[in-house]
């Protein structure tokens, strides 16, 4: 008998099928072409999010679609996605005339049960005022149902505080009891909101979740994310994952390129809002590295944005936009695709495995101070101070919950004597959430979580 001869091995394909396997899969989804039979000289889509039917769990992917070349007239548009990712049946649902603005820019929603109404939100190209959030009520088969416009301006003390939502879309997660937390907000306008009851209607003003202060005639806003280099952060997702609230957004980083960032909440105490309203109360933390293993800078397609995860299609899937050119005066600068590839959350949501996080903020420790930010962990915290110029004192307060922070519970505090030209604090082993105080008036202060 002639033994087998084992067949060489095709590494070419064994590579397909282990970078199918791994994830290290990147597949356009939908792009201009596909949209011309439905939406003729449509230039580009995006702004990707992905629901289920509440009754057959057909899964769903609304998003923008627009023809003018600056990418202003964006019309919101819903289509069946199958697990392949292949999509069908594209239907236009809404567009800025429902609002008198020019575009609708975003796309979020979830199924309100007991309305038997989609609720969905956006923010807007040509809004009136830049604290305007859009929410549309549509029915089960996405026709509009009712509409309302919501000024997100908080007022503290007979003085307001008005953020710029500009384009930056709207997060919704929500909680038990009805509850619902929202974030909105463009760069570092970006804040947690709350309301208690979603199902009423008309819809409640969201309330923000980290209180505003008041200093003579000044409204101040507590920092709610880190604002390391996020002056233009961006279109964003809210999402809980394992327990984590998590915030994707794109941004525009110091190299002028749209990549993503990632923000991380604390994983037990941020949906404990039914008394306590606590939701936002602390700092969040966002990545400097983020185990997203394909997603990166090429020459190819330099720009990524629009992020959406969403594991409704069998997999986890981390749905983003691409844009090959930023030239804000060019013809293609708006042909933006979109995109999706398989990642692993237990990495890339998890904050343990994205150090090292950052966490700043200006003034706060000497203005508000006794902000919690969790520590996940973390085997050191740095506390920098900057930007002031006499001899001061920082207070590290150290706590096992955001409660004995806020609420004078156990803490441990440690005063160190900081100068301008030495003004940086080591911790080692840190508690799970530290927060700061000083009298170094004006001082910027950045915490690095390793």
């Amino acid at each position: 008998m002639t033994p087998d001869i084992p067949r060489p091995i095709n590494y070419t394909k064994l590579a397909k099928v282990l970078r199918k396997e791994v994830g290290n899969i990147v597949t356009r989804v939908l792009t201009k072409n596909e949209m011309q039979s439905v939406f003729p000289g449509c230039i580009g889509v995006g702004s990707p999010f992905i629901v289920n039917d509440p009754d057959t769990y057909q899964p769903q992917m609304l998003f923008t679609a627009w023809s003018d070349v600056k990418g202003l007239e964006r019309q919101v548009w819903v289509a069946d996605i199958d697990e392949d990712l292949s999509v069908k049946n594209m239907k236009k649902i809404a567009d800025g005339s429902l609002f008198n603005v020019t575009g609708l820019n975003t796309c979020t929603a979830f199924w309100d049960d007991y309305n038997e109404q989609w609720i969905f939100a956006c923010t807007a190209y040509g809004a009136p005022k830049t604290s305007y959030g859009y929410f549309i009520f549509f029915d089960k088969n996405w026709d509009v149902k009712s509409t309302q416009v919501i000024d997100f301006t908080q007022t503290v003390d007979t003085k307001t505080w008005t953020p710029n939502l500009s384009d930056g879309g709207i997060g919704f997660v929500p909680v038990s009891d009805n509850g619902l937390v929202i974030s909105a907000g463009f760069g570092p306008y970006r804040s947690l909101f709350y309301v208690s009851d979603y199902k009423a209607r008309p819809f409640q003003t969201p309330t923000r979740g980290l209180p505003l202060m008041v200093y003579g005639d000044t409204v101040y806003m507590p920092n709610q994310c880190s604002t390391y280099r996020v002056e233009s952060r961006d279109v964003h997702q809210l999402f809980a994952y394992n327990g984590y609230l998590v915030m994707l957004s794109e941004h525009r980083g110091w190299t002028g390129l749209w990549h993503y960032e990632i923000c991380f909440g604390p994983d037990k105490d941020w949906y404990k809002v039914g008394t306590s309203l606590m939701v936002g109360r602390y700092h969040m933390p966002s990545a400097l590295l983020w185990s997203i293993p394909t997603i990166n800078y090429t020459h190819v397609i330099p720009h990524h944005g629009h992020p959406h995860y969403t594991s409704l299609l069998g997999v986890p899937l981390l749905f983003f936009v691409t844009f090959p050119t930023w030239d804000a005066g060019g013809k293609r600068a708006y042909a933006h695709e979109i995109w999706a590839q398989k990642i692993r959350p237990e990495e890339a949501f998890n904050p343990m495995k994205n150090f090292p996080l950052v966490v700043s903020g200006v003034d706060e420790p000497y203005r508000v101070g006794k902000i919690p930010i969790p520590t996940f962990g973390a085997r050191t915290a740095t506390i920098t101070l900057s930007n002031f110029t006499w001899t001061g004192t920082l207070t590290v307060i150290e706590a096992d919950s955001p409660y004995d922070i806020w609420y004078g519970g156990a803490t441990y505090e440690t005063r160190y004597s900081v100068l301008p030209s030495s003004a940086k604090v080591t911790i080692e082993d840190p508690a799970p959430y530290i927060a700061l105080k000083t009298d170094a008036g004006g001082c910027k202060w950045l915490v690095l979580l390793k």
